[in-house]
């Protein structure tokens, strides 16, 4: 999940500076990657890294 996966169109929510959201099942957890892809804990889904920069993986 490190790099983003142009198959997957969803990208998870910010809610503040260490949570997400998912766009699917709607359940939040405490996140502070900046991976490409982070996975829902809950849904098992995986979403596109609203934190990502690419600029970190250079």
């Amino acid at each position: 999940l490190e790099f983003p996966d142009n198959m997957i169109t969803e990208k998870a929510t910010i809610l503040d500076n260490d949570w997400l959201m998912c766009p699917v099942c709607i359940d939040a957890w405490q996140s502070k990657s900046v991976a490409g892809m982070v996975e829902c804990p809950k849904c098992k889904n995986a979403f596109h890294n609203p934190r990502y920069n690419e600029k970190c993986f250079l």
